[in-house]
């Protein structure tokens, strides 16, 4: 589950500074998520690859109870 906030901000109100800072804070925030999202691609792979062993193996033997 995701939680998402909003922040309202009035960018006519902000210094130079601040509007700075606050861009290189949403920059650190998207390299942070765009790191979880690759994780949990990685992470979803490896399942998919453990189901598609279980499911050949589940294949073969059902083959070789096919046979007797």
């Amino acid at each position: 589950m995701c939680a998402f906030t909003a922040n309202l901000i009035d960018f006519d109100k902000l210094t130079a500074k601040q509007k700075k800072d606050l861009l290189n804070n949403y920059k650190k925030k998207k390299a942070d998520y765009q790191a979880l999202i690759r994780d949990a691609d990685r992470s979803l792979k490896g399942i998919e690859k453990a189901i598609q062993t279980i499911q050949k193996k589940t294949a073969k033997k059902s083959a070789k109870k096919a046979k007797r």
